[in-house]
């Protein structure tokens, strides 16, 4: 199991021990390889934390990763509960994450929206100041490495942030994601987000670029909890292999 990560907002958000993790694999995936291919081969895994799509490659082979969503909204019950979309390079299989997103929090029946970028361990989470989210706004989220250093860009209904930073990373995977995050050392109630769709999830892994799922390692993940229930369901990815849907099944 990969090490938990903490979540530094907690003083925006007041929300003390929350976490948002790596992938933990409950079928544990081999995800190394990813040279572009016609026919990429898409192997089913299951997570406690993570659905959507992961390609890899040799480590130091990924340089980017993009997809855009529109903001799914929030049903939120009395408890607290949380849902991230993001795109990211690493994760799923390493403890090293670059990863820019949105996040929705709810807190006695209220749903917040926030966006978000990491370059983990070296900045953990910071919030996007002065870029507001709202259901139904378009996002844009791209994470790019270049020169020794990464770019995490979000776009929100046409207002843009970008942050440059550098770390060591093995830049070994590409991913679009939906993820239930934890509170102290255990996961939080998934927000019932309804259904995401994220289109154009693109990536370059060993200088070729494409949809999530033309290269040679892609896996598929479905969030399932300890008893095997589906969280949330990964739909599979459209003719131009780049598109596909997240749906909430329950709460963790």
């Amino acid at each position: 199991m990969l090490a938990r990560r903490a979540l530094p907002f907690v003083a925006v958000l007041a929300l003390v021990g929350v976490l948002i993790v790596p992938a933990v694999v409950v079928s544990a995936p081999d995800l190394g390889g990813g040279m572009p291919a016609l026919t990429a081969s898409i192997t089913k895994y299951d997570s406690s934390n993570w659905a959507g799509y992961v390609a890899s490659a040799p480590n130091g082979s990924v340089t980017r990763v993009s997809a855009d969503w529109i903001e799914p909204t929030g049903s939120c019950t009395s408890g607290p509960s949380y849902a991230a979309f993001w795109v990211g390079l690493d994760g799923a299989t390493d403890n090293s994450v670059e990863q820019t997103g949105t996040l929705i929090v709810c807190s006695s029946g209220v749903a917040s929206y926030y966006a978000w970028w990491e370059l983990y361990p070296s900045t953990p989470i910071e919030l996007v100041k002065g870029l507001s989210l709202a259901p139904g706004d378009r996002v844009s989220a791209s994470v790019a490495y270049s020169s020794g250093a990464f770019k995490m860009t979000i776009s929100v209904a046409g207002h843009s942030f970008s942050k440059k930073a550098s770390e060591p990373a093995s830049r070994n995977s590409a991913e679009c994601i939906a993820e239930d995050i934890a509170v102290g050392s255990t996961l939080a109630p998934l927000t019932d987000f309804g259904k995401i769709r994220f289109t154009s999830c693109k990536a370059t892994l060993s200088g070729a670029s494409g949809g999530i799922g033309t290269f040679a390692t892609v896996g598929q993940f479905t969030m399932i909890d300890s008893a095997g229930h589906v969280l949330a369901s990964t739909s599979d990815l459209n003719s131009a292999q780049k598109a596909f849907s997240v749906n909430w099944k329950r709460s963790a």
